[in-house]
Order: structure tokens, then sequence, then C-alpha cells
């Protein structure tokens, strides 16, 4: 068995290749500095920003993240684990757990992309992510059973067992709810991020959260250029310029998984099934919200080659490119307009339009 996570600092650097600020200029003074947060290294490269202002941000950044970090932590004790514990109590019938304005809001997020996701993103997957040994530091060395998986299926609750009223959320159903929000707590944070950077006077500036990234403004006179990740190669498969202000994020079967007897398993759920969902290789999504782009990519790669352009559609996502096993691209229109390969040969590349 074999354990692998993807090295942020490889990242980082398909990134830094590719960002046409990357070196300092006399005149636009660029700076730059790296955080340790959610298992990954998260870069800030601000621009027209002094050193002295942005030492001061990423401190407050740095605190905001660990904050975010431990509260929405899926099996380390914090905040999380008491909203599980509490909905997840059968000796309690209300099951109900009160929380603030701004983790209602959170948890609305995630139900109502859910929902337009068809529920393949799914926020409530904690007990099956646990069963594949993601919801430890050492996962574990083979797969569960097939007879695991099943019962664990069963055991999910249904996105109308939950409710929230006035910050209190319920579980209005019998089985036990276990909230993992992985699948787009990153571009919660990232999003935070950018506003608070707003909020401080940057307009300039790149938040890449391991190689997952927002970007606003532009470095100058030019655009925000970034590079996207090959998924099986190590170096970049294809790149493209920010508009202003947009989120670019890629889910992928390279990111967490092990192997066992010669099969990749990665952290990337099926709900439908309970497996890996193994139809692709990577999925990008451009959006103007971290947060969705986020779960869309998730949403995205389990819906796989057939289905993806259907749920693109249901969650207002135009810009998809898809990287399948064997490097062929599909691509939205919008995306393939702006999108530069990096590889050779290049890719065979198949145009995908939503319904």
């Amino acid at each position: 068995m074999q354990y692998r996570r993807t090295s942020a600092l490889l990242s980082l650097l398909f990134i830094c290749i590719l960002v046409t600020a990357c070196s300092k200029t006399q005149d636009e003074p660029i700076y730059r500095n790296q955080i340790f947060a959610f298992g990954t290294i998260v870069e800030l490269t601000l621009f027209n920003t002094n050193d002295e202002t942005g030492d001061k941000l990423s401190s407050e950044i740095r605190l905001m993240m660990e904050e975010f970090h431990h509260h929405w932590h899926a099996w380390q004790n914090g905040p999380l684990t008491e909203l599980n514990n509490a909905l997840s109590d059968t000796k309690n019938k209300t099951k109900q757990y009160n929380v603030s304005t701004e983790d209602a809001k959170v948890i609305n997020q995630a139900l109502a992309l859910a929902k337009t996701s068809d529920a393949l993103f799914h926020p409530t997957l904690g007990k099956l992510i646990a069963l594949w040994g993601f919801h430890k530091d050492e996962p574990n060395t083979v797969p569960p059973s097939a007879q695991q998986i099943v019962d664990t299926l069963n055991s999910l609750p249904s996105l109308e067992d939950i409710s929230i009223e006035n910050n209190t959320i319920s579980n209005n159903g019998d089985k036990p709810i276990h909230f993992d929000f992985g699948g787009f707590a990153k571009g919660v944070i990232v999003d935070r991020t950018i506003r608070f950077l707003r909020q401080s006077g940057v307009e300039n500036a790149i938040v890449n959260a391991g190689g997952d990234l927002r970007a606003i403004g532009s470095a100058g006179n030019r655009p925000w250029r970034i590079g996207i990740r090959h998924p099986r190669d190590l170096g970049v498969f294809a790149s493209l310029t920010i508009d202003n202000d947009e989120a670019v994020f890629t889910s992928g079967d390279y990111e967490r998984y092990f192997e066992h007897n010669g099969q990749r398993y990665h952290h990337i759920i099926d709900p439908r099934s309970g497996y890996p969902a193994n139809t692709i290789a990577s999925v990008t999504v451009v959006h103007n919200d971290s947060a969705t782009a986020d779960a869309a990519a998730t949403a995205l790669f389990i819906a796989g080659k057939q289905h993806w352009p259907r749920i693109a559609k249901s969650m207002g996502i135009e810009h998809v490119m898809i990287i399948d096993k064997e490097n062929k691209v599909e691509i939205t229109a919008k995306l393939a307009q702006r999108m530069e390969y990096e590889v050779t040969p290049p890719p065979n590349i198949e145009i995908r339009h939503l319904p």
C-alpha cells in the first residue's frame, strides 16, 4: 500500500511559473508570503504592497485561517465535531444544535450547493469518508469491504433530513448526521481572505491554497496568468489568464490517495456508489466565487464524462475543463477560448456544450 499527498510546494511552483508578476520591479512592489493551513501551503501574492503592510496582513490572515481550520476540522475535536455529535445523539429526540449566524450561513451555502449539484457534492458524507481512511493522518492500508460500504451508505442521511431555522440546525430523520465540508471549505476561506484584503485596501492579489486560488485585479498593466497542473506528470498541462476577479479550482485523483494491489483509491467519494469516482483524472472550474468553484469541481469530478455538462448547467458553471485518464480534454466553449496548452503534443480536445 502506498499513500500519497500532492506536494503543496509543487502546486505553488506551477502557479509561479506562469504568474506574470513572479519577480519584483522597482516601481511595482510585490509582496509574497506563505502560510501553512489546511494541510497545505497558502501563498499570498499582493501587488503594489510593501513588506510592512504585507506582513501585518499576513499575520491576520494566518490567525483567521488557523481558527477556520480548527472550527471546521472534520475529525479533530472542535465546533464541527460538537455539532456532529449533537446531530447524531440517538438519546436526544430533538437532535438540534445552535450555531452562530456565520456558521449557519456556511452550512446553508453548502446545502444549497449540494442541491444544485444533484447531491454529488454532499456535505454529510463524513462517515463514508472516514470509512475510507481519509479522516485521520494515517490512512487505511486496504479499502473497506463491499459490505462495509453498503452498510455505511444505508446509514447516511438525506439532505431533506436537515433543516436550519433561526441558526438552529435540526436532524429531522432517524440517521446520524456527520458533516464534512472538505469539498468546499477551502473555497470559503479563500473567499473570506479576498474579502479581508479588499477591506484592507488591497485590490490586486492572488490567494493560492495549494494550487486552488482566487485572483483579483491585475499585476499592474498585466493580467494574472496561472498554470493548471498535469494530473499525471510533474509539469503544467495548460494555462489561462484571469479576468479581473476569478477563482480557479481543480479536483483530481492525484491529491490524496493510496494504492492497493495496483489500484488507486482517492478521496473523492461518489455518494451514489460509496467508492471513489473513477472516470476522469481532473476537473478545473473557473468561477467568480471560490466556494462555488470548489464544490463544483468535486461534483463534476463525480459526475464523470457523461453527466458533467448537466451538473455544470445546474450549478451555474460555464467554465470547465475535464482531463480524462488518457489526457483527452473536454472543455466548455467559453473556457476553450482562453485556454493555452503547455504539453507536447497538444491534447485531443472536444468542446462540450451545456444543455
